[in-house]
């Protein structure tokens, strides 16, 4: 009966795996590509608390977030965080903060894709904002992720605006200036319309528990 079962499991996981890169603007071009050490100085921005950065996107179905990256550095001699956050599109502006998370960048950290994973955030379609913020870790000592942000990206978003200390930049980031930053966001079309769907895992055993009872059920009335 299992051996029976094993071409309907297999057909349901095919159905379920719905991953898919919603965000991919590619790695940042390098000044001199091909080096084994590559440089990011041109076409950079300083990448610290009180100059950020974050991205507009789109989606026209329903996900389910998997991980979120940004490419940047830390030159700093300290260990610092960066909040990484998904806000709600305020006309063309980022609005409330919706999901957030910390990534934390060792001392020196070279340059490189950095971010959260293991999310299971629901995003129901529309547009968003994604921030990446680095925390200011000690005022006294001025201590934060003090990086480099390449902006030389193949691929782009929706719309960029810039941050300051003290909060956005009143206006978006120009078309005709080549701010273009690695961001990769991941995750999965969500088919359920329940917002806290029953894992696939429990899913799949309760459907084999009613093929098995239907098939005891029959073996009876024979």
């Amino acid at each position: 009966m299992l051996k029976k079962l094993l071409p309907v499991v297999c057909l349901f996981l095919a159905i379920n795996a719905n991953a898919t890169l919603i965000v991919d603007t590619g790695e940042p071009v390098p000044d001199d590509v091909g080096a084994s050490q590559p440089t990011y100085n041109n076409d950079s921005y300083n990448f610290y608390y009180g100059q950020y950065f974050a991205g507009m996107f789109g989606i026209e179905e329903d996900y389910l977030l998997n991980s979120i990256e940004g490419f940047f550095s830390n030159n700093s001699g300290f260990t610092g965080d960066v909040v990484v956050s998904i806000l709600s599109d305020d006309f063309f502006y980022p609005g409330e903060t919706l999901f957030s998370g910390v990534v934390s960048l060792a001392a020196n950290a070279s340059m490189g894709w950095y971010g959260i994973t293991g999310l299971d955030w629901l995003l129901t379609a529309g547009d968003y904002w994604v921030s990446f913020v680095p925390k200011l870790m000690d005022a006294g000592a001025n201590q934060s992720v003090h990086g480099l942000l390449p902006t030389s990206a193949r691929g782009t978003m929706d719309e960029y605006i810039v941050g300051y200390e003290d909060g956005w930049s009143p206006s978006l980031v120009p078309y005709n200036n080549a701010f273009l930053p690695g961001v990769r966001i991941d995750g999965d079309i969500n088919t359920e319309p329940n917002p806290n769907p029953v894992p696939e895992s429990s899913i799949l055993l309760l459907f084999v528990i009613g093929l098995l009872s239907l098939k005891t059920f029959n073996t009876k009335r024979a």
